[in-house]
């Protein structure tokens, strides 16, 4: 199983984003969960959409296609996903057996849309949501509940792939396999 970030692996990381998360990281902070929030609400509005990395999203498409499980792990709400994926024509939710997405009070309001019922329903796939970001070790646990559920016998069969090192170190102190 191959499990992915979002924001910077499958798509480009927005300049605010980079701005942010090099400033939370000089002043040693977590981002606090109102930023995702807003990011978020911003992005609908003005109709921000970031731009997917063509190589990642083909890599993805071939894993699923041979039958590889594919995840998504990211600090995004599922109600961002929605936008995200109902909004392009390259990657859908079809493409993943695993999405793990931060709590969002906009997820709540959405389980009761039927397009959003729909695009849940569009295959079958475990979703998890974690209440802090992804660094939080329920994330992990999530990821490792959905491998004993799958019969995915050993954690080094997992591998993490994402942008941020410190997330690496936390995959690999967990048991999981990181590229390098």
């Amino acid at each position: 199983m191959t499990v992915f970030d979002l924001d910077g692996i499958i798509v480009e990381s927005g300049r605010r984003e980079k701005l942010w998360r090099w400033l939370a990281r000089k002043i040693r902070i977590k981002t606090p969960r109102i930023l995702f929030f807003l990011q978020e609400i911003i992005e609908v509005i003005f109709d921000i959409r970031p731009k997917i990395i063509k190589e990642t999203a083909e890599a993805i498409k071939k894993f699923n296609e041979s039958g590889h499980f594919v995840g998504l792990l990211t600090d995004r709400s599922l109600w961002s996903l929605w936008i995200f994926f109902s909004n392009n024509n390259v990657l859908s939710v079809k493409n993943f057996n695993f999405i793990q997405t931060r709590k969002s009070v906009l997820n709540r309001l959405l389980k009761k849309n039927p397009a959003f019922v729909h695009f849940l329903s569009a295959k079958k796939f475990a979703n998890f949501e974690f209440d802090g970001v992804k660094s939080d070790i329920q994330a992990f646990q999530n990821l490792k509940k959905f491998a004993a559920e799958n019969n995915i016998k050993e954690l080094q069969e997992i591998f993490m792939i994402d942008d941020m090192p410190q997330i690496l170190k936390l995959a690999e102190k967990n048991g999981f396999s990181i590229p390098f």
